[in-house]
């Protein structure tokens, strides 16, 4: 069995987290399976400290590490940056990626 060296994986993995998945399609997360799929895209409350991609519904391990899964909150985001819609607040303030308005969530 052959390991990659940690060095090499490490900067590919945040370089895709960085990019965010831009080449992906439009339609990608309906493709991809329920414990897969990003938090905007399920509802969702427990996900792997070590694997973000890692989300489920209800309580269990990860199949990756089998570390125990983590409950998050659901974001009580009142703002919301039109462009970004990832990018939310709590109060009004300008979007850090395009520094846009913040507008209050629907």
């Amino acid at each position: 069995m052959t390991m990659k060296p940690r060095i090499l994986t490490m900067p590919m993995l945040a370089g895709a987290i960085l990019m965010g998945g831009a080449a992906a399609p439009a339609d990608a997360a309906a493709s991809k399976p329920a414990a897969q799929q990003t938090p905007a895209a399920v509802s969702a409350t427990y996900v792997c400290p070590m694997h973000p991609d890692v989300i489920s519904d209800k309580p269990g391990r990860c199949p990756e590490c089998k570390m125990h899964l983590k409950k998050i909150e659901a974001p009580t985001a009142a703002y919301v940056c039109p462009m970004h819609p990832e990018v939310k607040s709590d109060k009004p303030g300008r979007c850090p990626e395009c520094k846009m308005h913040l507008k209050k969530a629907k």
